[in-house]
């Protein structure tokens, strides 16, 4: 050490702040301090890209949220709203259209197809556009608002199914219309790869003559509202408590938008890969910090002969640790904030919305320093609270592992020390992700991967020591050497271990999501369904699929239904009026619109195992 200061006299204890820095650039000087600094950066640079990331394309979606769902807020219904709630629509100044969708049979000459229908009115679509061409090989399309009265519009798929061209006939329902378009683009397009077929746009004028909404027939209404965000607010608040069971108020951010169902889907993904990053820093720093402090033990014990007090060198230490770990942060908030703006460059062409340099970068900017903050204290409190309590005998007996007789004591000891990591942790976990399940399980399965290692680590070495004496000179001492370092070898084997685990998750769960939703289909399944048969033509269609020697589960009848109590006792949650996502989430299970049966026999293929 260069030009010790001295420690005995009061002006040296009051110079510790120059001590401390010429001790942390001495310490730069020689590199035994890049590990950490690499570390902390890492983390704040990973987590403030990330976060900033993730937030700019949330902003940018809910700028375009409207084009997605054709409107700023949007009422789903399985029947016509009151005009009470209309008019208080129009007194905000909100502007309207309707949507009406179902599922039906389309006819044209000898062909037939099941296609989602959908009335739409003359203001559809209130956001985004509705594009249709009107020849059958013209790329070039029109943002347009709803087909004329006798008219309908197809997708591609539609005209090929049918086979008919503009200028032909086809028959929905009860009435003919005329296809005059081509749909090319639909706003609130459906992302559900269950969809019943190619979509046909009519007028809502239309709607009746077609004859195909009768008593307990299977559509939906979508009411669509648009205007100020100050106006959409007031009717939201004077609405929600109206809504009934069978009502859902969403936007692009609710669970009822197949968009945002999507894309919580994909951070979750995107969280647990960044934690990959956050835990691979936060061990860095961990063993960084202890390996330092085990180094500097001699040199504390050398400041203590010297007349230097306990609280001289926790300041000493504590202010060069602070130093280091606020530069760290600087460093990473300036490389992160590079890895965000190249990112962005790269992404923003498929976002049509500009972003400012400085918009959302609140939130990210607070995670990240609270991310590096975390790191360089919880990990290191630890190893610097060992470091300042270092004896002067410290230099004549040895590592103070040496001291240590019982090594059950000792590890028990070890483990209690690192609850402080352990709890920063999962609270960088849960800050991060955002979900306290997800980040649990994350640390159960860490831990217990971590106890694993130790075990198996610890019995490796024995038997490799047991091994070495019979080997040659150089391995006995290489063994004897792992096992007098058993613990710090077994901190490091931990960390690889959980750092491959993770990087190892990410790259199952990239393959195992459709594999896992393949598998809870039965191997039998029915891949086709035939439904909306009236009661006359029930015997003709059971004749049908006889004679064709099709398997079936049968014909039963079918009304539409929520199962609300069973013997005065409710079966679901009561729905909450109070905020958009509770009401979304309070239908669930049998609580949601049902199709509902009967029977008086047995249907096929069923037991009865017991009672009767």
């Amino acid at each position: 050490m260069n030009e010790l200061p001295d420690l005995t006299h009061e002006r040296g204890n009051r110079n510790w702040y120059k001590h401390s820095l010429r001790l942390l650039k001495h310490e730069l000087r020689r590199g035994e301090l890049t590990i950490v600094l690499l570390a902390i950066m890492l983390a704040v640079s990973a987590v403030f890209a990330l976060t900033g990331f993730s937030s700019r394309v949330e902003q940018a979606l809910t700028a375009q949220s409207s084009a997605f769902i054709a409107a700023d807020r949007v009422l789903d219904t399985g029947s016509e709203l009151p005009s009470e709630i209309l008019t208080e629509a129009a007194r905000f100044e909100l502007r309207q259209a309707l949507q009406i969708q179902m599922a039906s049979m389309v006819f044209a000459q000898d062909k037939m197809v099941l296609a989602s229908l959908a009335a739409i009115s003359p203001t559809y679509p209130l956001r985004g556009e509705l594009l249709v061409s009107y020849a059958e090989n013209d790329s070039a399309s029109q943002a347009v608002n709803a087909p004329n009265r006798g008219e309908a519009w197809l997708q591609p798929s539609g005209l090929t199914l049918l086979q008919v061209g503009i200028g032909d006939s086809i028959e929905v329902g009860l009435a003919n219309f005329k296809v005059s378009g081509v749909i090319r683009q639909i706003p609130d397009a459906s992302f559900s790869a269950f969809n019943a077929g190619p979509v046909v746009l009519i007028n809502t004028a239309d709607v009746h003559a077609t004859g195909l909404i009768q008593p307990a027939s299977r559509l939906s209404y979508k009411y669509l509202f648009a205007g100020d965000s100050g106006q959409i607010q007031a009717f939201e608040d004077w609405l929600l408590p109206q809504l009934t069971d069978n009502q859902r108020w969403y936007d692009i951010r609710s669970q009822q938008s197949p968009l945002a169902r999507a894309l919580n889907r994909a951070d979750k993904y995107l969280s647990l890969a960044s934690m990959l990053g956050i835990v691979l820093a936060a061990v860095a720093v961990a063993v960084a910090s202890r390996r330092y402090c085990q180094r500097h033990q001699p040199v504390v014990a050398v400041f203590k002969t010297m007349g230097a007090s306990r609280r001289y060198i926790t300041k000493l230490y504590c202010l060069h640790w602070s130093l280091l770990s606020a530069f760290s942060i600087a460093l990473g908030l300036i490389i992160g904030y590079m890895l965000l703006s190249l990112g962005w460059y790269v992404m923003s062409d498929n976002f049509n919305v500009v972003v400012h340099s400085s918009d959302g970068l609140a939130y990210p900017l607070l995670v990240a320093v609270a991310t590096g903050i975390i790191c360089a204290l919880a990990f290191a409190i630890t190893p610097l609270r060992q470091l300042v309590s270092t004896s002067p005998m410290t230099l004549l007996r040895g590592a103070p592992e040496a001291l240590q007789a019982n090594r059950l004591l000792a590890l028990m000891q070890r483990t209690l020390s690192q609850l402080p990591a352990l709890l920063a942790i999962f609270s960088l976990l849960c800050m991060f992700s955002k979900d306290a399940m997800l980040s649990s399980a994350l640390m159960l399965g860490s831990l217990f991967v971590a106890i694993t290692i130790v075990i198996t680590g610890q019995l490796l070495m024995s038997l490799g020591r047991s091994a070495g004496t019979k080997a040659g000179t150089a391995w006995h001492l290489a063994l004897a050497n792992l096992k007098r370092r058993s613990l710090e070898n077994s901190v490091q084997l931990i960390s690889f271990t959980i750092a491959i685990q993770l990087l190892l998750i990410i790259a199952v769960m990239k393959t195992s999501l459709i594999d896992d939703w393949q598998q809870q289909l039965p191997v039998h399944s029915a891949n086709r369904f035939l439904v909306n048969i009236s009661s006359s033509q029930i015997n003709e269609v059971e004749d049908l699929v006889a004679s064709l020697d099709i398997k079936s589960s049968g014909l039963f009848a079918v009304v539409r239904g929520r199962l609300t109590a069973i013997n005065d006792t409710k079966v679901a949650r009561e729905v909450s009026k109070d905020k958009v996502i509770k009401a979304d989430n309070g239908r669930r299970g049998v609580g949601r619109e049902l199709n509902l049966t009967w029977r008086d026999e047995l249907p096929l293929d069923n037991q009865i195992v017991s009672g009767s």
